[in-house]
C-alpha cells in the first residue's frame, strides 16, 4: 500500500494528524492541515500550519520518501544510504521554500520523519546530517520529539487562555 509516493505521503500526514490530536490541539483552532499561503515568490502549501501565541506560526512537513526501504532487493547499507540521501535531499527542498517568509514563523520548518527509525538509519549513514539541517532552518522530528514539542505548544495555548481569563 505504501509503494507509491501518495500513499507515503498520505500515511505520513495521518500519523503527523493523530500526533497533534493526541497533544490536544483542535483542527482550525490550533492548527490547519494543507493552508495555501501566497509569498513574494508565487504559494506554498505546507501539510500543517501549528498556530502559536502573537499570531506566529510553525511550519511541519511529513513527506518523505520511504523508497528505500520497499525495495526488497536492496542490502541494509544500500537501503540506509538511499534513505540518508532523500531525507538530506527533503531538507535541502524544504529549506528553499523559506516557509518562515511567507508564514511569519520562528526561523525554521519541521521535517516530520512518522517512525523513530527513520532518523535512526538517516543519522548512522549521514552523521552529520542534524546539524545541515539546522544549518538550513529545517529542525527533523520524529514522533517523540514531535508530541514533546505539541505538548509544550498545547500547554502555553493553555496558560494563554487562563491568563485571558484572568484579565476578564
Amino acid at each position: 500500500a505504501l509503494s507509491r509516493t501518495q500513499h507515503q505521503g498520505t500515511w505520513g500526514e495521518m500519523q503527523l494528524r493523530r500526533l497533534v490530536e493526541a497533544a490536544g490541539m483542535l483542527d482550525h483552532v490550533h492548527f490547519v492541515e494543507q493552508h495555501t499561503v501566497a509569498d513574494d515568490d508565487g504559494s506554498l502549501r505546507p501539510d500543517m500550519l501549528i498556530d502559536l501565541a502573537a499570531g506566529r506560526r510553525v511550519v511541519v512537513d511529513a513527506k518523505v520518501s520511504l523508497d528505500a526501504f520497499l525495495d526488497p532487493e536492496a542490502d541494509e547499507p544500500t537501503t540506509a544510504a538511499r534513505h540518508a540521501a532523500a531525507v538530506a535531499g527533503h531538507v535541502a527542498r524544504l529549506s528553499s521554500k523559506k516557509y518562515w517568509k511567507a508564514v511569519g514563523t520562528p526561523e525554521f520548518v519541521i521535517l516530520f520523519l512518522p517512525a523513530e527509525h527513520m532518523l535512526g538509519v538517516a543519522l548512522r549513514e549521514r552523521p552529520d546530517l542534524l546539524q545541515t539541517a539546522f544549518q538550513r532552518k529545517v529542525v527533523l522530528a520524529t514522533p517523540t520529539t514531535l508530541m514533546a514539542t505539541l505538548s509544550s505548544i498545547s500547554w502555553a495555548w493553555q496558560q494563554s487562555a487562563m491568563a485571558d481569563q484572568s484579565r476578564e
